[in-house]
């Protein structure tokens, strides 16, 4: 889970959201070969999409990783940086 100060800077319906992504944000990782905080901080970042937000390697987006509230997206990928193998 997202460290405490991530996750009280969300509002109930970005928590909500960041519970309805997560595990297909996870099974997107591991499709992608991403198993450790240090490749997705160094390899991936969270860039828009249009009016949208994902995360991205600079070819292509996590599929179904993708939300119009930009800390929704940050709190995922602050996630995985800091809990992915640990």
């Amino acid at each position: 889970m997202v460290d405490t100060v991530t996750w009280n800077r969300l509002d109930e319906a970005a928590r909500q959201e960041f519970l309805a992504l997560s595990p297909a944000y996870h099974a997107s990782l591991l499709k992608h070969g991403v198993q450790d905080g240090g490749v997705l901080s160094a390899e991936w970042s969270v860039q828009s999409i249009g009016d949208n937000w994902g995360i991205s390697n600079g070819k292509e987006f996590l599929e179904r990783i993708i939300s119009a509230r930009r800390e929704v997206i940050e709190a995922l990928y602050t996630d995985g940086v800091q809990n992915l193998n640990r």
